[in-house]
């Protein structure tokens, strides 16, 4: 093989790995559906602080999504019929 085409192997390889390894350690969050969140604190549109250990005792949603993500998008359909059905309890 000549050199160029080795080196555009060994990039190939390079790149499978990064991206492997980038979809292991995306995949693999350090907090799972139905656990207690860890502590976040958050400004609020208002400019007030708001911690998530001020909502103890409270049922609490958290969903992070991105305004880019079509399918995060689609899914604030079902948010706002959850916000709609829960917002009095």
């Amino acid at each position: 093989m000549n050199k160029k085409r080795i080196l555009e192997l060994l990039a190939v390889v390079l790149i499978f790995i990064i991206v492997w390894f980038g979809m292991k350690w995306y995949k693999t969050p350090g907090v799972k559906s139905g656990t207690e969140a860890p502590s976040f604190s958050s400004s609020m549109p208002d400019g007030k602080t708001l911690s998530l250990n001020d909502l103890k005792g409270y049922w609490v949603l958290i969903d992070f999504w991105g305004s880019w993500c079509g399918p995060c998008r689609a899914a604030n359909k079902t948010l706002v019929q959850l916000y709609r059905q829960y917002k009095e309890n």
